[in-house]
């Protein structure tokens, strides 16, 4: 076999799996996985052959963290030597995710060193190649490069052939996951204490959008889109049984409520359809009567989000809100606490410098309509039909919004379930945009489905499921902040604001 043929499989494999639609996988992080552990295996096995060690996932002491560590140099690298290994789709991602460069260049001159070797897994022209070690120089520390064939010249001139799938990594993937949930409880309170640490960051730096939806504000007295269509499901019918002059009472009505809610949303969605057709033209006042029934304002939660939407000097604060409500709940207390902002309902409404910007993106019920006009512009998502129509149109204005925020900012969702159809689509089309795929952008604070108490088996299986849901979850750029009731999220909202 020729020389340039040796690890010519390893390339044609690398090349295959970053087609995506090859093997039944829509992770990236899954793709960047398989193949970062192949290149660790090679080069596990070329130091095997000089008898060097050699440690793969290395810690150090102080926390550093590197793909692969040989303590006493490897082939033509004398010293200490770390490996950096990244899969991109192309070499633009290279100067894309400069930050990450900038930051593992001085985590190498921390750690004293002598070698650091980034490897790439695409093609990298040598215009480029100039560019980024430009950027990465240091007299302290020797820099190399190495795109996908440089990696293969290097493992050829040291005999060393990948031998296997690429594929086969995956379920090891998984395994080690599941593996190490159940074995280190301690790092999702590690790992807890990261992702806040690198929210207040973002905050700090004027990156930060947040998502809200009813789930977490019931406390304010926000109802939630079950809760809306049974109550106006009762209400429908109880108006049409008066004219029958049949009388439901009070003690009833809530019996019938709490079984309607107990069905799920599953069965609901076609009686919201139904519901608004029935209800025509009174449609819109029945559902602001039922919004605004409850509404106290005073929530803690609410109370923490003005504090984030409270600027520093010099600071925006909350870049913007993405709100799923249709009330003007915010609104009401951001302008009790002195911070000026602006409903975004329709398109053409574009907030001042100094206004934060609330996008109502699945419609708009304020108190006082006549404060807002053109409000019948405004796309009320409450049935099938209204969110099919969202869904059929890429350029509505709702969809280019969230898009922009999710394209350059970070996202934290608060309440939201993240099962919507339609945000899951921009999360994906934000992904396939992203100089960094196999990383996560954006956090979602979410309820534990499963309560981590009773035996060791049923506590490590409540560990080994949110595994299973923080690795979905990542297929979208999103890890996850786990809560066991909403009641917590005002003082994770806290520690955002205040840094610790």
């Amino acid at each position: 076999m020729k020389k340039e043929e040796k690890n010519a499989e390893f390339k044609r494999q690398i090349a295959e799996v970053m087609q995506i639609n090859s093997l039944n996988i829509n992770s990236f992080r899954s793709i960047a996985y398989m193949a970062e552990r192949a290149v660790i295996s090679m080069l596990r096995e070329w130091a095997r052959r000089e008898h060097k060690n050699f440690e793969e996932d290395y810690r150090n002491p102080r926390g550093g963290y590197w793909d692969g560590y040989a303590p006493n140099g490897i082939g033509s690298f004398e010293g200490k030597t770390v490996f950096e290994i990244k899969v991109f789709r192309n070499e633009r991602q290279l100067l894309g995710t400069w930050e990450r460069w900038k930051y593992v260049l001085q985590k190498a001159i921390a750690d004293e060193v002598k070698n650091l070797c980034f490897i790439v897994l695409c093609e990298v022209s040598a215009d480029m190649r100039e560019r980024f070690l430009n950027r990465v120089r240091d007299e302290n520390v020797n820099v190399v490069l190495w795109d996908i064939d440089d990696f293969g010249e290097a493992m050829d001139a040291a005999s060393v052939h990948y031998v296997g799938d690429l594929s086969d990594n995956f379920s090891k993937y998984w395994s080690g996951k599941i593996a190490e949930s159940v074995a280190e409880p301690h790092q999702e309170e590690e790992k807890r204490s990261r992702m806040l640490a690198r929210l207040g960051e973002e905050y700090r730096k004027d990156r930060l959008v947040l998502f809200v939806r009813a789930d977490a504000s019931k406390d304010a007295g926000v109802v939630g889109w079950d809760e809306l269509i049974s109550e106006l499901s009762v209400t429908y019918i109880d108006r049409e049984l008066k004219k029958s002059h049949i009388s439901v009472e009070e003690t009833e009505k809530k019996e019938i409520l709490s079984e309607l809610n107990a069905r799920g949303k599953g069965r609901l969605l076609l009686q919201a359809r139904l519901l608004r057709h029935a209800l025509d033209k009174d449609f819109s006042a029945e559902i602001k009567q039922i919004l605004y029934r409850k509404k106290s304002g005073n929530s803690e939660l609410l109370k923490q989000i003005v504090r984030l939407c409270t600027p520093e000097r010099g600071k925006f604060g909350i870049r913007a809100i993405v709100d799923y409500n249709f009330d003007d709940l915010i609104e009401t207390a951001l302008e009790k606490g002195n911070v000026r902002c602006r409903p975004v309902y329709r398109a053409g409404i574009t907030p001042e410098t100094a206004e934060l910007g609330i996008y109502h993106v699945h419609g708009f019920l304020p108190r006082k309509e006549e404060l807002y006009p053109d409000l019948e512009k405004s796309l009320l998502i409450f049935s099938e039909e209204s969110y099919h129509r969202l869904l059929s149109e890429p350029y509505h204005w709702a969809n280019l919004c969230q898009l922009n925020f999710l394209n350059n900012n970070t996202c934290l969702f608060v309440g939201l379930s993240m099962t919507d159809t339609n945000l899951r689509r921009l999360l994906e089309a934000a992904w396939q945009n992203s100089d960094s795929p196999d990383e996560c952008r954006h956090y979602a604070i979410l309820k534990k489905e499963t309560a981590e108490n009773g035996s060791r088996a049923k506590r490590s299986f409540a560990r080994a499921y949110r595994t299973l849901q923080e690795e979905s979850y990542a297929e979208f750029g999103i890890d996850v902040l786990w809560v066991d009731d909403y009641s917590e999220i005002p003082a994770l909202l806290r520690q955002i604001k205040d840094g610790k």
